[in-house]
C-alpha cells in the first residue's frame, strides 16, 4: 500500500509538473530520497535507483525535446481545397504547451514523398495557425502532413507525420516504402506483461537475481525496482502514466538486459469538456448556438482548443484524427502510424502494435551508462539570415567583409561584418513571406572582387512512411466518378472538373521546342508549373522535383539505393555546364522559363559530366550566366517568411467547412448549419496548460 502511494504521487507529478523547471528537478530528487527513506528497497538498488534518476534528470536537462501536432478543418479534402490548420507544440515529456520556437512547420507530401508545399507559422499570442493549399491539379491519393520546429526536427525517426486524403480527378503515383528499421523483432524476450482486470503482472524469465526493473513513460521512471523469476511486479493501471511505457531490465553494471514496450491507455492525461446546443436538431442554414464549459479542470489550469465543423456530405471516409492518440501513441513509436486513433479502447491492439520496438527518443542503454544524447539543432527564436563571403577567384574566405542588407518593401536596413572564415549573419529579419531582401559585400578595401553565397536551411529528404495500405484510399476515386468513356471527373464548387485531356503523338515540350535536352528530361516543370508552385527561389522549386534534394547549398539527384547521394548533380544554365561551386540564388526566379531534370540513362546526352544527374535550367532570356558573374557580390533573395494572418472564411457556393476556429477564446460560439438535410460533424482539440488533452466529437443533425 505504501509503494502505491509513492507510485501514484509520482504518476501525478509527471502529469502535472514542468521538468524542465528548476523546481520540478529538485521536487524529482525529493522522490528518489523518499522512495529510500520509505525503505521499499535495499541500500544496493537504492543506490542504483539514485545514479539512474540522476542520469535521467541530466539527459532532461541537456536535451529538451517538443512534439508536434496539426488539427486540421477535416481529413478528406478534393484538389484545390485550403486546409485549415493549427499546429500544438507540446513539451514532449509533459505535453505541457509551449511556444518559445518562434516558428513551426507545415509540409504537405504527396503519396510519392514529393514536397507538394511547404509554409511557415509565425507564433502568434502562443498560436501556431494557418493554411496550406492543396494545387489544384493533385491527383488522388494518400498525402501527408509533415509538421516540426526547429528544435523537435533533430529527433531522428520521431517526425510528426499525418495522413491527409485527397480526392483527385487521377490516382497518384505511390512511391514503394522502404522496409521499416526501426522494428527490432527479439526472438524471446525476457520481459513478460499480462494484464489482469485492472492490474498488470510484470514478470522476468531471466534467473539471475541482481536485476532491477526501470518501467518509465516518455522518460519518466515511475517504477524502479528488484525483478527477479520468483518474484513478479503488481502494479495498478491507475498507477501508470498514459502513454507508451517502456520496461527495462537493467543488471548490475546498469546494462539494458531486455527492453519491452506496452501501452497504457486509462484517461489519466485527458481532460474532458461539456458542450451544449441550444437545440437538438436544426433547420439547413439556421444559426447553431454552442456552449462550452470545462468542469474537469484543476483550478488555475487552462485550456486552449481549436474546433472544426463539416457537413456530412464531405466529412469522408476517414474518420478525424486525434490530438490524444497521435501524442501518447504515434509520436512515441519511431517510424509513427497510420490514424492512430483506431487504437483507442483497445489496449490489446495497441500492445501488439509496440511489439518487438524500441523507444529511443533519448537512447536509454546509453543513457544509463552516463553517456547522453545531445540536441542537434536548437530553438529557432528569430528568422536569421547567414552566407559567406568568398574571394571570386581562388573562392577563399574573405575576413572583414563589410556586407550589407536591405528590405525595400519594409525599410529594414542592416550591416555587419564577416569573421575570419568570412561568414556573416543578420537575426532579427522576421517578415512575412513573399519579402524580397537585397544583400551585397565589399571586401575591407571596398572592392567589389569577391563572391556572395546565402545559405539556406535544410529540409530533410521524406521517406514514405512503411504504413499499411489503406483500402480506402481505392475509394477516392469513386465509380461515380467515371464518365462514359472512361474519363475521369471530380465533383469541385458545385461543378464538375474533368481530367485534362492529352493528346500525344512524340514526347515534346512546348516551352523548349527545339531543344532535344529538355524533350528527354525525366521530370519537366514549365513556366505555368512554376508559377503555380509560387516557389521563391530554385532551391525551394527543386525540392517539388521527386529524388531531387537540398543540402549545403548543393542539389543532389536521390541514387537508387539511398536518399543521399554522393557527389552533387551538376547544374546546366540555358545547355551551359557552370562551375560546381555556382549559387543559384544568382538567377532569380522571375527568370526562369522551365526546369528539366535528368536522373536516369538520359544523362548520357550530357556526357561524363552527368553522371550523378543533371538540373537543367532555362531562362526566358537564354543568356543569363553572361551577366550573373557580374554581380557576385549581390544577391537578391527572397527566403521563406512566416505566413500572413489569413481569418477563416466560408466560400458561398463551398460550404464544406462551416465553421473554423483555431483558437477559442469565450465559452460560447455560433455557426450556420449545413445548406441540405443530413449530418454535421464537430471536433474539438486542444491542450490544457497542465499539459491534458482534449478531443471532442459531435454530430448535429440538420433535418
Amino acid at each position: 500500500m505504501q509503494y502505491l502511494l509513492v507510485v501514484r504521487f509520482f504518476a501525478n507529478f509527471v502529469v502535472t509538473t514542468n521538468p524542465y523547471s528548476i523546481n520540478s528537478i529538485a521536487y524529482m530528487k525529493r522522490f528518489v530520497m523518499l522512495v529510500v527513506l520509505t525503505g521499499l528497497f535495499l541500500s544496493l538498488y537504492a543506490q542504483h535507483e539514485s545514479v539512474i534518476v540522476d542520469r535521467i534528470i541530466s539527459q532532461l536537462q541537456q536535451y529538451p525535446q517538443e512534439k508536434t501536432y496539426v488539427h486540421t478543418d477535416a481529413t478528406d479534402y478534393v484538389a484545390g481545397d485550403r486546409v485549415w490548420l493549427k499546429v500544438y507544440v507540446v513539451n514532449a515529456l509533459s505535453h505541457e504547451p509551449v511556444d518559445e520556437s518562434l516558428y513551426a512547420y507545415v509540409e504537405l507530401l504527396s503519396p510519392d514523398g514529393t514536397l507538394t508545399a511547404r509554409v511557415k507559422l509565425i507564433c502568434r499570442d502562443g498560436v501556431y495557425a494557418g493554411y496550406v493549399d492543396i494545387p489544384a491539379s493533385a491527383d488522388a491519393g494518400r498525402y501527408f502532413l509533415r509538421s516540426y520546429t526547429e528544435l523537435s526536427s533533430g529527433v531522428k525517426g520521431y517526425e510528426s507525420v499525418q495522413p491527409l486524403y485527397v480526392k483527385g480527378s487521377r490516382k497518384a503515383a505511390v512511391a514503394q516504402a522502404k522496409s521499416s528499421s526501426v522494428v527490432s523483432v527479439r526472438q524471446a524476450s525476457l520481459l513478460q506483461v499480462r494484464r489482469q482486470g485492472r492490474l498488470l503482472r510484470l514478470s522476468t524469465s531471466a534467473t539471475a537475481d541482481s536485476l532491477l526493473l526501470v518501467a518509465h513513460c516518455r522518460a519518466y521512471p515511475f517504477y524502479i525496482g528488484k525483478l527477479d523469476s520468483s518474484a513478479p511486479v503488481v502494479l495498478h493501471q491507475d498507477s501508470i502514466p498514459q502513454g507508451v511505457v517502456s520496461l527495462l531490465l537493467v543488471g548490475k553494471s546498469l546494462n539494458v538486459v531486455d527492453e519491452q514496450l506496452f501501452f497504457s491507455d486509462n484517461g489519466q492525461e485527458e481532460c474532458r469538456l461539456t458542450i451544449d446546443f441550444d437545440k437538438l436538431e436544426y433547420r439547413p442554414r439556421e444559426l447553431v448556438r454552442v456552449s462550452l464549459s470545462g468542469v474537469s479542470l484543476h483550478e488555475g489550469e487552462q485550456a486552449d482548443v481549436s474546433i472544426s465543423v463539416r457537413s456530412d456530405g464531405h466529412v469522408g471516409r476517414h474518420p478525424a484524427a486525434s490530438i490524444v492518440s497521435h501524442l501518447l501513441l504515434s509520436a512515441d513509436i519511431e517510424g509513427g502510424v497510420e490514424r492512430p486513433e483506431r487504437f483507442s479502447g483497445r489496449q490489446l491492439s495497441a500492445d501488439s502494435l509496440l511489439e518487438g520496438r524500441l523507444w529511443r527518443r533519448y537512447d536509454f542503454p546509453r543513457l544509463l551508462q552516463g553517456s547522453y544524447s545531445m540536441p542537434s539543432t536548437a530553438r529557432e527564436t528569430s528568422q536569421t539570415i547567414t552566407g559567406v563571403v568568398r574571394s571570386s577567384v581562388k573562392k577563399r574566405p574573405v575576413a572583414g567583409a563589410k556586407v550589407s542588407l536591405i528590405a525595400p518593401q519594409t525599410g529594414f536596413f542592416a550591416s555587419t561584418v564577416s569573421d575570419e572564415k568570412g561568414l556573416f549573419a543578420f537575426p532579427g529579419t522576421d517578415f512575412p513571406s513573399g519579402t524580397q531582401y537585397v544583400l551585397q559585400a565589399v571586401n575591407a578595401k571596398g572592392k567589389d572582387h569577391v563572391e556572395l553565397l546565402v545559405s539556406e536551411r535544410e529540409v530533410a529528404p521524406f521517406v514514405v512512411p512503411d504504413w499499411e495500405d489503406d483500402a480506402e484510399e481505392a475509394s477516392l476515386l469513386a465509380p461515380d466518378d467515371v464518365l462514359a468513356g472512361g474519363q475521369s471527373a471530380y465533383l469541385h464548387d458545385e461543378a464538375i472538373v474533368l481530367d485534362d485531356i492529352e493528346v500525344t503523338a512524340a514526347r515534346r515540350n512546348s516551352a523548349s521546342e527545339g531543344n532535344v535536352y529538355a524533350q528527354m528530361a525525366d521530370v519537366s516543370f514549365g513556366l505555368h508549373k512554376i508559377e503555380e508552385l509560387g516557389a521563391t527561389c530554385l532551391h525551394e522549386l527543386l525540392r517539388h522535383i521527386p529524388g531531387v534534394f537540398v543540402r549545403d547549398n548543393r542539389c543532389y539527384v536521390r541514387a537508387a539505393t539511398s536518399i543521399y547521394n554522393d557527389y552533387p548533380a551538376a547544374i546546366a544554365v540555358d545547355g551551359v555546364m557552370v562551375d560546381g561551386s555556382y549559387d543559384l540564388d544568382n538567377i532569380q526566379m522571375q527568370d526562369v522559363a522551365r526546369v528539366d531534370v535528368f536522373k536516369t540513362g538520359t544523362t548520357i546526352l550530357w556526357g561524363p559530366m552527368g553522371g550523378s544527374g543533371v538540373i537543367s535550367i532555362t531562362t526566358r532570356e537564354g543568356n543569363y550566366g553572361e551577366t550573373s558573374d557580374r554581380q557576385a557580390n549581390q544577391k537578391k533573395i527572397s527566403p521563406l517568411g512566416y505566413q500572413r494572418e489569413t481569418p477563416f472564411f466560408v466560400q458561398p457556393s463551398d460550404r464544406r467547412t462551416l465553421y473554423w476556429n483555431p483558437h477559442l477564446t469565450a465559452d460560447a460560439f455560433d455557426f450556420n448549419a449545413a445548406d441540405e438535410p443530413g449530418t454535421c460533424r464537430m471536433v474539438i482539440e486542444g491542450v490544457t496548460s497542465e499539459g491534458r488533452l482534449i478531443h471532442e466529437e459531435r454530430l448535429i443533425e440538420v433535418q
